[in-house]
């Protein structure tokens, strides 16, 4: 059995792969007028960084070019740049040899495909966020992922550049475990930071099509960007509301969106409140 003073010191050793979720940063919206948040989520042992996968008690100003904000134990050369880099080399065309792409790419890239009826993406080097009608917030997922997750996208629909706005179809792809995912039309925005990507079903009257320059109305038009949703809401009690299944009272409760019903902060378990 290990003694006293050697788990004290294991316990003091940062450890990434816990408390923390490492594929995710909720913080990040695809508005631009909404700042970009540093990639880094605080836990108890200070700043998880995007970046380098560790702790770290503060974080670097993020970068004038591509916008990656790292922390105090990050490389000085910036990953972030290399990656802006990277996804321009791919519009312009270079870069697109085959190679294994990585599975945390491939699950990102299956995500961007199958993740809600409608998605608006946004492929940056500091954050893939994808956001659908279904939720108030983006899923984001790492920049690490954005090349390789572009790549494949440009793979998929046939093209090897992008520089003007296309349109394009989405072949439905294979079954990923029990799911599959049906033909897509996709309106490819470039943009100085990346690429903006509209994901909508396809029209009725709309056959399989060659990627084409995007027609400024009918049917193959830019579809409007899904609205911001909702934010998060709270119940106010005066008096201090208890939780029936833990009886932790409090003056504040979270909305479940569309229902009456309220999440307790102590327990995580909802229920809906009983008029007096």
């Amino acid at each position: 059995m290990r003694s006293s003073a050697a788990r004290s010191a294991n316990s003091a050793t940062p450890d990434p792969r816990r408390g923390v979720r490492p594929c995710h940063d909720s913080r990040v919206d695809l508005d631009d007028e909404v700042r970009w948040r540093a990639p880094t989520l605080r836990t108890t042992r200070g700043h998880y960084c995007a970046e380098c996968r560790a702790h770290s008690p503060n974080a670097r100003p993020p970068c004038d070019v591509c916008g990656v904000e790292r922390c105090a134990r990050c490389p000085a050369a910036c990953a972030g740049c290399e990656r802006l880099e990277a996804i321009r080399a791919l519009l312009r065309g270079e870069g697109h040899a085959t190679h294994a792409i990585s599975e945390g790419a491939e699950k990102t890239f299956r995500f961007v495909l199958d993740l809600g009826p409608d998605r608006d993406v946004r492929i940056r080097p500091r954050a893939i966020a994808i956001r659908n009608r279904d939720r108030a917030h983006a899923h984001t997922y790492f920049g690490a992922f954005a090349p390789d997750v572009l790549r494949e996208l440009m793979r998929t629909i046939g093209i090897t550049s992008l520089t003007a706005p296309i349109v394009a179809w989405v072949p439905p792809r294979r079954p990923y475990g029990s799911r599959g995912t049906d033909a897509q039309v996709a309106w490819l925005l470039p943009r100085h930071d990346g690429v903006e990507v509209r994901l909508r079903a396809p029209p009725p009257t709309i056959a399989p099509l060659v990627p084409l320059a995007i027609p400024p109305d009918g049917p193959l038009a830019i579809p409007p960007a899904i609205p911001v949703g909702a934010r998060i809401a709270y119940a106010q009690h005066a008096e201090g509301l208890p939780c029936p299944y833990c009886t932790v009272g409090a003056h504040e409760h979270r909305i479940v969106r569309g229902t009456p019903a309220l999440v307790c902060a102590a327990c995580g378990r909802s229920f809906v409140p009983v008029p007096p």
